[in-house]
């Protein structure tokens, strides 16, 4: 039996955000245990580890502060995981990569727009986002030979951005 994406997210925000042990996350959620571990198992390997976001949390004290930081961290982390997918798929043209990173653009701002009242300061990322965003669309319209090479600068500008900003 298929369970509805509400219950996952149950199951997670009663694990990571209510620190409940994933039997009784499950149980409260009304899942079979065995459907909680491959919903875990699941997200790890989409670049969601449960239990580093449980880590964070509890670590950091709680707060609708660290609730936005953990969620738009968990989300950044499945963005790049996303994005390396993208960066490494041979069987996948230039144009229809373009479009992936597109809407990959896209999903990581609808998140920091939720994101935002909880956490003011990402403002500044999502108009950096933007920049990227256009000249990502330029590069594919104008030079899509050179798709390519954009996504390997953009993944080594990362960790310039890491260093400045402390990312």
């Amino acid at each position: 039996m298929a369970h509805p994406k509400e219950k996952r997210d149950l199951v997670r925000r009663k694990y990571v955000f209510e620190n409940q042990p994933l039997e009784l996350a499950a149980t409260f959620s009304g899942v079979p245990l065995a459907t909680a571990r491959t919903w875990k198992y699941a997200a790890k390997e989409q670049g969601d580890d449960w239990d580093k976001a449980r880590s964070a949390h509890l670590f950091a004290g709680g707060g609708i502060e660290t609730v936005g930081q953990t969620m738009l961290a968990g989300f950044l982390v499945q963005y790049q995981s996303t994005f390396e997918d993208l960066e490494k798929a041979e069987n996948i043209a230039p144009i229809e990569k373009s479009k992936a990173l597109a809407s990959l653009t896209d999903s990581y701002l609808k998140v920091i727009n939720a994101t935002k009242k909880m956490l003011p300061e990402t403002q500044a990322a999502a108009v950096a986002v933007l920049v990227v965003e256009a000249l990502l669309n330029h590069i594919s319209e104008v030079y899509p030979d050179k798709l390519q090479d954009f996504a390997l600068i953009l993944q080594t500008f990362e960790t310039v951005i890491e260093r400045k900003f402390g990312g």
